[in-house]
């Protein structure tokens, strides 16, 4: 993962290290295949880098499977 390293990914950020664009993210989102995002002040939603980290490393499970792998 290229790029400034902060502790966590808006959509628009985890879209580009992913190659995706922000509305696949939301379809990914939805259907349940990306990490639990955490929620922020204003409803932002932001998904910490450890946790995109180690989803990578496991072959990008579902969400569900990922928070049992986690």
């Amino acid at each position: 993962m290229a790029g400034l390293k902060t502790n966590t990914f808006t959509t628009k950020t985890l879209a580009s290290e992913l190659g995706v664009s922000p509305m696949t993210m939301w379809r990914m989102r939805r259907a349940q295949q990306l990490p639990q995002p955490i929620p922020t002040p204003r409803r932002h939603i932001r998904w910490r880098r450890s946790d995109i980290e180690l989803w990578l490393l496991l072959d990008c499970p579902t969400t569900e499977k990922f928070e049992k792998l986690k």
